[in-house]
């Protein structure tokens, strides 16, 4: 054996016996890019396309149009976070901003398309103009506070019709333009009183915007801006079935606002397990239309749900054959007395 395999099974060995003892054997992603970004503050860049910001002061434009950047981790000290930062980093997928940030600026996050979810910090009071403009891909924006000033097309276009952004503003002194969410596809969920709303009306504007409010809230009580949908959000108990699904219909179960008693109701579909062999319409008998629709449902000519197919399999194969419609036929017509399993 030469040495140079001796070298390979002995690097091998080590690796395994430091991993069996906990040993992290993770190879530190590279240092790529690395040095001033402003005054008093420093940044590295390594090869995963994590970005790291340290020192103290306002972060200004630097990085922005930076496909190499995935991952942005900002520390504490950075006090704002300010114009077109990180516009156009078409790779960022997630962001950490510490609590000593109080603002983001204008356009700070604008086309980072790959955007997937950030949460704004307490220490944060104003979300600028076209902070988060065109994040087709936002899920979820996570306010801490709602001590916040949220800007005219703060959120403009953010979300799509499949990927709606869900953005939750907690209790608090919120000032909200009626423009913050133009173009959007977004649900809004304020979780205290009514803010302060600032701006134009236009409701051309946000059609696609949905806005929640508290139920029980009597600041609430007032004519609402037109520029988006609104509704009530009430706060659903666990549920009470209040019918129970049989074979042959549907079941219902209840739900009630623990603050203001509102019910809502929800259809529990057919129970698969509750059936009776044969009765493949679900109508409480075996008649000549089962037979029909087994039929159908061996030849591939009809879509039986989960139900419909336990009841038409009366022999127990496990599938719905010829042989099962034979058996529903001679048992509608009273030639046999029962179902013949294999």
């Amino acid at each position: 054996m030469t040495r140079k395999c001796l070298s390979l099974l002995l690097c091998c060995a080590l690796i395994l016996g430091a991993s069996q003892f906990g040993i992290n054997t993770t190879i530190a992603a590279d240092i790529v890019e690395s040095g001033p970004c402003v005054e008093n503050l420093t940044y590295t860049l390594d090869s995963d396309g994590l970005l790291t910001i340290s020192g103290e002061g306002v972060l200004d434009g630097r990085f922005s149009y930076n496909p190499d950047i995935k991952q942005v981790i900002i520390n504490n000290g950075v006090t704002s976070i300010g114009h077109l930062v990180f516009e156009h980093c078409s790779s960022l997928t997630n962001v950490t901003i510490p609590d000593s940030v109080t603002g983001i600026g204008y356009g700070t996050f604008s086309c980072c398309s790959e955007l997937k979810s950030i949460t704004i910090p307490e220490s944060v009071r104003s979300i600028g103009v076209n902070a988060f403009y065109s994040c087709h891909g936002l899920q979820s924006v996570q306010f801490e506070s709602g001590d916040v000033n949220i800007s005219k097309t703060a959120f403009l276009c953010c979300g799509n019709p499949d990927t709606r952004t869900v953005i939750t503003i907690p209790a608090g002194k919120t000032a909200v333009n009626e423009e913050a969410f133009r173009y959007a596809y977004a649900d809004v969920h304020f979780l205290g009183d009514l803010p302060e709303f600032k701006g134009e009306r236009d409701s051309k504007y946000s059609r696609n915007v949905i806005c929640y409010y508290p139920c029980g809230n009597e600041t609430w009580n007032t004519e609402l801006p037109e520029t988006v949908e609104w509704r009530v959000a009430h706060s659903w108990n666990s549920g009470e079935i209040t019918k129970e699904p049989t074979a042959e219909s549907d079941g219902e179960k209840t739900y009630t606002c623990t603050v203001c008693g509102e019910t809502e109701t929800e259809t529990i579909p057919k129970s698969a397990d509750d059936y009776m062999p044969g009765d493949v319409d679900g109508n409480g008998q075996v008649l000549a239309n089962d037979a029909r629709l087994a039929l159908r449902a061996s030849a591939k000519l009809e879509t039986l749900d989960e139900r419909q197919k336990n009841a038409a399999d009366v022999d127990g194969s496990g599938d719905v054959l010829a042989d099962d419609a034979r058996q529903i036929l001679r048992f509608s017509a009273k030639l046999q007395n029962e179902f013949v399993k294999k």
